[in-house]
């Protein structure tokens, strides 16, 4: 018989260093971005490790919802084990139909960001070693993907600090500006920038740029 169980292609994958640069081939494509090629090949590997004819990698978006990463099966939709998955943080399985489905956790940090989503003819199982690997692959992925979010959610807080950073030094300039040219102290200068930025309905920001700059229309006395 051709036929290997999934349990011979474990011992394969791993007798041959294979499932190593499977986990480095999963941590990498997640190292700078969480697309479609990284979750397809967070599923080959998978399904390489498992042995499972189909499969389907489940992301959550921004607002928490699970979405279809990549798929081998498009047409074949999600099992209900998948949202058990989801809240038990563990390998679940289900039989439905001729097709057993399997479910593992991209779990990190005590929550999922994701799930995959595996299917074999109905009464075969994946065998621990492979449950195993797959898990790990899993893991892998979620840490890697976490990581990368932490990292962007990181960069946007900067960015926004060093926007508002960037506002608050070009007010002050304004101030500044404005007070030496009105003979008046810093507090009445804002309230003269706010008022022009009120009546022409502009950002303070925007004023205090055309103030710093000059511009005779940046902010008029009243």
């Amino acid at each position: 018989m051709n036929d290997m169980s999934s349990s011979d292609i474990n011992k394969t994958a791993w007798s041959d260093g294979t499932f190593t640069d499977l986990l480095a081939d999963v941590a990498d494509v997640f190292a700078h971005r969480v697309d479609e090629d990284g979750a397809g090949t967070l599923l080959q590997a998978c399904l390489e490790v498992s042995g499972a004819v189909d499969g389907t990698v489940y992301l959550d978006d921004i607002i928490g919802r699970l979405q279809i990463a990549a798929s081998t099966n498009l047409a074949a939709p999600p099992s209900p084990v998948v949202t058990k998955t989801l809240v038990s943080m563990r390998a679940e399985s289900t039989t439905d139909g001729d097709t057993t489905v399997h479910a593992f956790p991209l779990r990190s940090r005590g929550h999922t960001v994701g799930v995959v989503e595996l299917r074999t003819p109905s009464g075969r199982m994946i065998d621990t070693a492979s449950t195993n690997a797959v898990q790990s692959l899993a893991d892998v992925a979620a840490a890697t993907i976490e990581h990368l979010r932490t990292l962007e959610q990181t960069a946007r807080l900067v960015g926004q600090l060093q926007n508002a950073l960037e506002r608050r030094v070009v007010v002050e300039q304004a101030k500044g500006v404005l007070a030496e040219r009105l003979g008046v102290d810093c507090h009445a200068a804002f309230r003269q920038i706010r008022d022009t930025a009120r009546r022409e309905q502009k950002p303070i920001t925007e004023v205090a740029t055309s103030v710093v700059a000059g511009r005779n229309n940046g902010a008029r006395q009243t």
